[in-house]
């Protein structure tokens, strides 16, 4: 049996309510759409997208981002606030753009009063649970059925409206700038492995060997 945490309930929770959404997983959602009869399944019809490791992790620190705020939901901005905080490329990315962990932090702190795209559940007395924006993001950050950072922060970058768009306008950021550098980023090779270095002590051994100059 698995063990259950406030943040893996948290998570489950996201994937279950992303089974509610009608979305697929083959095309960008269209953010502008209230179209909800078109393509409509059954709540049971659409399975989940499998959560990338460091996905998950985002959606962890988002979760313990609202804890440590006292909020009652994460969302968007949360998501937002665990990439910058995170240790992955995503975060290089967006220090570039001038989204670091003090400028997202004060753009939180004024989307929390203002935003009225995504309001702020500032209610947090128990465990914070996902908002409906998180399973949004999830579906449109999934890509052959697979959500990852990368996924996750293109996903906020395409939404419009919501805590993570009003924190990047706050912030003067250029979205679609981002969002090339982003897909730059993932076209870029791997790094070539660095050779194993040699035992020091068989050079040792071999130099001793090694028979002396006339």
């Amino acid at each position: 049996m698995g063990i259950s945490t406030p943040i893996h309930d948290a998570l489950a929770e996201a994937l279950d309510a992303l089974r509610g959404l009608d979305v697929s997983f083959d095309r960008p959602m269209d953010a502008t759409s209230t179209d909800t009869e078109h393509d409509a399944g059954g709540r049971d019809d659409l399975p989940a997208p499998t959560v990338a490791g460091d996905a998950e992790r985002i959606v962890a620190l988002a979760w313990a981002e609202a804890a440590d705020l006292g909020h009652g939901a994460f969302g968007t901005g949360h998501l937002l606030l665990a990439l910058v905080r995170a240790e992955g490329p995503e975060r290089g990315l967006l220090a570039e753009a001038g989204v670091t962990a003090s400028t997202v932090g004060a753009a939180m702190a004024l989307v929390a009063s203002a935003s009225l795209s995504e309001p702020v559940d500032g209610g947090g007395d128990g465990v914070p649970v996902a908002g409906p924006a998180v399973a949004e993001v999830l579906a449109a950050g999934a890509s052959d059925g697979v959500v990852s950072a990368a996924g996750l922060l293109t996903a906020l970058l395409a939404r419009p409206w919501g805590q993570a768009a009003e924190m990047l306008a706050a912030l003067g950021v250029d979205t679609d700038e981002l969002t090339g550098a982003l897909a730059g980023l993932a076209e870029r090779p791997e790094p070539a492995p660095r050779p194993m270095p040699r035992d020091p002590s068989e050079l040792l051994s071999s130099a001793w060997r090694r028979p002396a100059e006339a």
